[in-house]
Order: C-alpha cells, then sequence, then structure tokens
C-alpha cells in the first residue's frame, strides 16, 4: 500500500500454484451487517446528508439491498462515524458476504479481517474514501471534515479502502492520511453501513 526504497528488506508473499480449483468466494459468504463504497463520489460541500444520500441511491439501485437502510459511516465535526450507528454483535460483511469485522465494536476497534472495498455490484474500489476523522470513535473537527462539511478550503481525513491496517495498529482503511478538500479530495466515495434497528 505504499512506496518504499528499493534498499529496504521486505517479506514477500509466497503462493501455492499447483490447484487447478479457482477458489470460490461464495463459499465463504455469511449474512451479517453489510458495508460497501459508494458509487458516487461525495461533495464536501453537502454535508453529512449529502453523503447519507449517496448511500441511499445506491441501494435504491442495487436490488440485493431493497428494504434495507445505509447511512455513510462518517465523521463530522464534532461527532464520530460510529456514534451515527447502533453497536451490535452482528458481523460485518461485504456485499460479497465476507467477513469484515466479528462486530460492530470489532470494526470500530480492532483489524479488519476482509478489506471494506466492493461497490454495490461487488466490483472493487482500491482507492481513497471520506471518513472525516483519524479512527472511527474519534470526533471529527473543522479541519478533518472539510470545515464540517460545508467547503473546499480546508482538509478531510481519507482512508484506503483496500487496505486493513498496519502492525502498529494504524487504520489504513479509516483515517490514515489526509487531504485537501479542494484537491482529489473532491472526487471521491464514503463508506455506507448498514443501520440495524
Amino acid at each position: 500500500g505504499t512506496l518504499a526504497p528499493c534498499n529496504q528488506l521486505f517479506h514477500i508473499y509466497c503462493f501455492q500454484v499447483d490447484h487447478a480449483t479457482p477458489l470460490d468466494v461464495a463459499a465463504f459468504a455469511e449474512a451479517g451487517r453489510r458495508i460497501f463504497v459508494s458509487n458516487g463520489n461525495f461533495s464536501v460541500t453537502s454535508g453529512i446528508a449529502g453523503a447519507d444520500t449517496l448511500c441511499a441511491a445506491d441501494v435504491q439501485s442495487t436490488p440485493a439491498l431493497a428494504g434495507a437502510t445505509f447511512l455513510a459511516f462518517l465523521a463530522g465535526n464534532g461527532t464520530s462515524a460510529a456514534e451515527r450507528f447502533t453497536s451490535s454483535a452482528t458481523p460485518i460483511v461485504r456485499i460479497d458476504g465476507l467477513r469484515v469485522a466479528n462486530s460492530f465494536s470489532a470494526l470500530t476497534s480492532q483489524d479488519l479481517i476482509h478489506p471494506p472495498s466492493l461497490r454495490p455490484n461487488g466490483t472493487s474500489y482500491d482507492w481513497r474514501v471520506f471518513v472525516g476523522a483519524g479512527g472511527p470513535t474519534t470526533v471529527g473537527t473543522a479541519t478533518t471534515s472539510c470545515g464540517g462539511w460545508t467547503n473546499t478550503s480546508s482538509n478531510a481525513g481519507e482512508g484506503f479502502a483496500y487496505s486493513v491496517s498496519f502492525p502498529n495498529g494504524d487504520r489504513q482503511w479509516f483515517g490514515n492520511t489526509s487531504g485537501s478538500c479542494s484537491g482529489h479530495s473532491n472526487a471521491i466515495p464514503v463508506y455506507c453501513l448498514e443501520v440495524e434497528n
């Protein structure tokens, strides 16, 4: 997930290549509280309500999500992303059914099992996502949420949807970096998390 000088030493991945049967992701799918990356990009001046509208539009256009309610998993000026939702023991899963976290508490405090890197139709997304704070339970500020999602003159907390974390505990998927609200950050999506009643 990052660049490094070529004079450093790192581990490499080793994969077995003598199996002829493709991995069937569906065999590992399970039901749970779903999370996805919005199809549309978030206009930072539309407020959290604008982000919620992105999630609602995706639900309306995706038959498999019919009847469910999703909100943006997004911090605002004075609020955290986590406090917008009710905590439960239900597993958090991606659209393809792979488990992201064992529970809401695990989503906000532990390393993820699989990255939340899928759009509503199941296609992958491998870039930045608006989050508005340094962590899921961290309260956003004017300088981490584009002035409370009202202007393009500040910065915003961002995460990488394709990542989970570093060994040191950095939540790469949520709040690992910051970007200008008037730069590339003005054209990226948000996470959408299912609401449990």
